[in-house]
C-alpha cells in the first residue's frame, strides 16, 4: 500500500528484491561492537579469558536476557583487539553500502 501510494502520488518507487547488506549480520556485528566497546572499557583484570568469558555469560546473557544482540555483545566481550580490528573493517563495509544505497535513491522504507 506504501509503495502504491507513493506511485499515485507520481513518485517513482523501486522495490529492491535484496537489502544492500545482511540486517542479521549487521544485527550481530553491532553487538560485537558493544561488546569490544565494553571489554575495552573493563580493568585489565576482567579482560583475562576465563574472567572475560565469565563476565560475558552474566552481565550479558543473564542480566540482559540472551538475545540475539546479547550473543553479538558476549562475543564481542571474549574478543582480542585483532577481533575489534576486524568488526570495524566489516562496519566500515556496512556504512560504504548504506552510503551507496543513498547515493542511488533518496528513501529507504522498510515493512513493519
Amino acid at each position: 500500500r506504501f509503495a502504491g501510494g507513493l506511485r499515485a502520488a507520481g513518485h517513482a518507487v523501486t522495490v529492491l528484491g535484496e537489502p544492500p547488506f545482511d540486517f542479521a549480520a549487521a544485527y550481530d556485528l553491532c553487538g560485537r561492537l558493544v561488546g569490544a566497546e565494553m571489554r575495552r572499557a573493563m580493568p585489565a583484570v576482567l579482560r583475562a579469558g576465563p574472567v572475560a568469558r565469565a563476565f560475558a555469560h552474566l552481565a550479558v546473557n543473564v542480566r540482559l536476557g540472551g538475545g540475539p544482540l546479547c550473543v553479538g555483545i558476549a562475543r564481542g566481550v571474549r574478543g582480542s583487539d585483532a577481533d575489534y580490528r576486524g568488526w570495524l573493517a566489516e562496519r566500515d563495509a556496512v556504512r560504504a553500502a548504506v552510503a551507496g544505497f543513498f547515493e542511488r535513491f533518496d528513501l529507504w522504507a522498510l515493512p513493519v
